[in-house]
């Protein structure tokens, strides 16, 4: 069976019982390419997400970005100023990452822990790539974190619609 054989519904329904991150991802995606988007709207989004909101409230608050020096911060959008949305970016797509990929990708060979090392390391490098040619390296990151989404959906779908061995 090829997934053009499949109905769209198929990859709907799959979809559906994907994770709310890559959705999120995307969005947040969209909200960076944009330079004219507010960091209000910014931390309405990822407010959505108390996972998100939890890790980049702990980074904000950590000696890292000197946050036990200027005191504690527990409002979104002081900790993304605070830490910066580049840096921030990298943390939602980490973040998101961890949280979309509890399982194994049957349809791949693999494991959950080589699915996460592979993402961030493709992720990383297009990044790399794309500052190294002055290009757009936060699309370059995303796009290879939801090309890895896109595996996902595509097992799911597998293991959702592959014919029955006949058993």
């Amino acid at each position: 069976m090829l997934a053009a054989d499949l109905p769209s519904y198929a990859y709907e329904r799959a979809a559906e019982k994907l994770s709310a991150g890559p959705r999120v991802f995307a969005q947040w995606v969209e909200l960076m390419l944009d330079p004219r988007t507010e960091l209000a709207k910014v931390a309405d989004l990822l407010s959505r997400d108390t996972v998100l909101c939890g890790r980049i409230l702990r980074v904000a608050n950590s000696m890292a970005v000197g946050g036990r020096a200027s005191g504690s911060i527990a409002d979104l959008g002081e900790a993304l100023h605070r830490v910066g949305l580049s840096e921030v970016y990298r943390i939602v797509g980490i973040a998101v990452t961890l949280q979309s990929t509890t399982s194994s990708l049957n349809s791949y060979g693999m494991g959950c822990q080589r699915m996460r090392e592979n993402a961030l390391y493709e992720a990383l490098a297009a990044e790399a790539i794309e500052r190294s040619l002055d290009g757009e390296y936060r699309s370059a990151y995303a796009t290879e974190l939801l090309r890895n989404y896109g595996r996902l959906l595509l097992d799911r779908v597998v293991q959702l619609y592959r014919p029955h061995s006949g058993r």
